[in-house]
């Protein structure tokens, strides 16, 4: 799981990444409802340049560093939901059969690593990794190594 950033904390319980677009947009929309910032969304008009960015900053700071990648030079907060909805229903929402059983509980070796990729946990990884380095070039019957667990993930710093 990808973790969550300080700013993004009490917008939604995880960033947005490729794999959780529709519980993100779900508690997004919610929380720019809660802060009157929901019809920016619904308008392609800037009518309110203070409130746009407030909105774009929210959307920004609530999404994992490849997605803000993305968004980050789009000028109205409506241009990057947008973008958002038609990414993610297109190219997350065909993929998600990468995301589940990244691992799965017939994995018999080097689990421990693949949970700690998985979770993102950075020490781990290079505490295991420094015991068994080639642990790494290692990958179970369905191929996936834990450079594609961590990049499914959305893991940079272990990539």
């Amino acid at each position: 799981m990808e973790n969550i950033g300080v700013a993004s904390r009490g917008i939604v319980r995880e960033v947005l990444t490729r794999y959780n677009y529709q519980e993100w947009k779900t508690l997004m929309e919610n929380y720019l409802r809660g802060e009157n910032l929901w019809e920016v969304e619904e308008s392609d008009s800037v009518f309110d340049a203070q409130r746009n960015a407030k909105a774009l900053h929210i959307i920004q700071l609530s999404c994992a560093p490849n997605i803000l990648d993305q968004i980050k030079h789009f000028q109205t907060s409506h241009i990057a939901w947008n973008h958002l909805a038609d990414v993610c229903r297109s190219e997350f929402k065909g993929q998600l059969h990468i995301r589940y059983g990244v691992i799965s509980d017939n994995l018999r070796e080097h689990k421990a690593l693949y949970k700690f990729v998985e979770t993102g946990d950075w020490e781990g990884t290079s505490s295991f990794l420094r015991d068994q380095p080639n642990a790494i070039f290692w990958a179970p019957p369905s191929g996936r190594t834990v450079l594609h667990v961590a990049t499914i993930e959305g893991h940079m710093k272990i990539v």
